[in-house]
């Protein structure tokens, strides 16, 4: 039998079905695709940043052929009846999604794991601060390999900090079930409607924009997101939502087919074209501005410039693209 060795050192797959093939998919003649570690998601509780940034991804890579596994509280209970992670896990590539296990810290570097946390939207939430993320670090309270972070801005400014830290942006992707009603048409007319749709917390010059409706409910954001022609995203620049919320309401619009009346969050950065045409200030006069002006542009010319924009954010942030080759591409530096 062929080693996995020499099967990875002679750099591609012959397709005769190799017991130990180390290629993705395996036995697929000429595939230079190489095995990785195997990658688990590790997260507290089933929000729905957990859902999105790990049971999605994990079983998208599961997909493509990759060994990956999500655990959070709820399914760590029902199959190990544990808290905590199976001690047998070695070798793979643990992603901590928003904070550490500090139970499972020392087992998990014994047995020689990669660990990476993803900090989603904690800066931005300020559930710790860029300082005391980089003082978890430096004084090994949470020894990580590898840090996910939602801007480049957020990226540049922890590499000084921890110069020796993998660190990488990666992006949220768009959840496929706000496709469910993804025509905007009200009783067979295509007509404009604004909406923001996310946590009253978020929502800035809250009721002072005409015409704005508001989904707060999590459970309807889903289904309500494709009805709306318009999304709304505004946010001070001062605020760490602006610096460091990741590109998920921007995401969601484009994926629905909608543009957005948006500030150009540092999420935004190297995603939407700065010149996107319902980029706004986030002072209430600009606002008010350019939500008449969407309006009186709907379906012109002008509206389908922007539509184009965000069809190819649509396309740079589906979940074939985050997790099939950035996910990848970051993985395979361990």
């Amino acid at each position: 039998m062929l080693s996995r060795e020499f099967l990875t050192e002679r750099g591609y797959c012959c397709g005769l079905g190799c017991l130990m093939c180390p290629y993705i998919p395996k036995h697929i003649k000429g595939n230079i695709r190489k095995n990785m570690r195997n990658i688990i998601f590790r997260a507290p509780h089933r929000w729905g940043s957990s859902i999105n940034r790990g049971e999605e991804i994990s079983e998208h890579l599961q997909s493509l052929g990759y060994e990956s596994k999500y655990w959070d509280s709820s399914n760590l209970s029902t199959e190990t009846n544990s808290d905590l992670l199976p001690i047998d896990i070695k070798d793979s590539i643990v992603v901590f999604l928003k904070f550490i296990e500090a139970a499972e810290i020392e087992q998990l570097k014994r047995n020689n794991n990669i660990l990476v946390l993803d900090v989603i939207d904690c800066i931005a939430n300020n559930d710790y601060t860029i300082e005391q993320l980089c003082s978890f670090i430096s004084q090994q309270q949470w020894p990580l390999d590898g840090l996910i972070v939602p801007t480049e801005d957020l990226k540049n400014t922890i590499k000084s900090l921890c110069p020796n830290l993998e660190i990488e942006v990666l992006y949220h992707h768009w959840d496929k079930k706000h496709l469910q009603n993804v025509e905007h048409y009200r009783n067979g007319e295509y007509v404009f409607n604004l909406a923001y749709i996310g946590s009253p917390a978020g929502h800035f010059h809250k009721e002072q924009v005409e015409n704005l409706t508001a989904v707060y409910e999590w459970e309807k954001m889903t289904t309500t997101s494709p009805l709306y022609t318009c999304h709304y995203s505004v946010r001070p620049e001062d605020d760490l939502q602006f610096l460091y919320k990741p590109n998920t309401k921007s995401s969601v619009a484009s994926a629905v087919g909608a543009n957005a009346i948006h500030t150009r969050d540092n999420s935004l950065i190297k995603i939407l074209p700065q010149d996107y045409p319902y980029f706004t200030e986030p002072d209430l006069e600009s606002v008010q501005k350019i939500s008449k002006y969407a309006e009186e542009t709907f379906d012109s010319p002008i509206w389908h410039e922007g539509l184009d924009m965000m069809r190819s954010l649509k396309e740079r942030t589906s979940i074939e693209r985050i997790a099939g080759f950035d996910y990848v591409d970051f993985f395979r530096r361990f």
